[in-house]
């Protein structure tokens, strides 16, 4: 058996008799109460880490603060429902315009359907975007 796995296995067992650290750097058994390596000063325990992604300049955010009109992820909801209303009105105006005889004239004005279609697809994206990143 490995030195290593040997030294784990045992010090299971020995854990409620003696609690030692062993220095990863150079194998010295320290105390359990030490930070550094008495031998060789490397450190015994990895530094925790200080922030994470949810944090912010004030503080983390509390729950309330994702909410809109008391719905969370209410900003999210109005969002999708205002991106495919425009979407709707879009299509609407295009079919409106080619009901009748198309002209040359009627395809320069598809122009501003087809804007309103684009803006709210864009929305639309946008919206299912900010919810594949929570």
């Amino acid at each position: 058996m490995p030195k290593v796995l040997r030294t784990y296995t045992s010090n299971i067992r020995a854990w409620s008799v003696c609690c030692l650290v062993y220095c990863t750097v150079c194998g010295e058994k320290n105390d359990d109460d030490a930070k550094v390596c008495s031998n060789c000063g490397a450190p015994l325990y990895s530094p925790k880490r200080t922030s994470s992604r949810n944090d912010n300049c004030f503080g983390p955010r509390e729950e309330w603060e994702e909410e809109c009109f008391g719905v969370p992820h209410g900003n999210i909801i109005v969002g999708a429902f205002f991106g495919a209303l425009l979407i709707l009105i879009g299509i609407f105006w295009l079919l409106s315009l080619y009901y009748e005889w198309i002209s040359v004239e009627k395809l320069w004005a598809s122009i501003g359907p087809l804007f309103v279609i684009l803006l709210g697809l864009l929305i639309v994206i946008g919206v299912l975007y900010q919810l594949s990143r929570r």
